[in-house]
């Protein structure tokens, strides 16, 4: 999913995960946590004038809670 959201996946890795998600409702929690997390970054949810984040920046900032989390 994370790999998704940087845009580093093929068609197959794509269409292997959606099929993934389907069946797994962990996998599935996770990937809406993620794109919470997501939103609240990019300024969906604050004002978005105040909260501008690049990409990188949340990438980052994910990488680092996941290393932390142990994931």
């Amino acid at each position: 999913m994370e790999k998704q959201n940087a845009g580093n996946t093929s068609s197959k890795e794509n269409w292997r995960l959606f099929m993934h998600l389907k069946i797994c409702k962990w996998c599935m929690a996770y990937k809406k946590k993620l794109e919470l997390l997501d939103e609240i970054l990019k300024g969906k949810l604050f004002n978005e004038q105040k909260n501008e984040i690049k990409e990188f920046e949340i990438q980052g900032f994910k990488e680092k809670n996941l290393k932390k989390l142990d994931i």
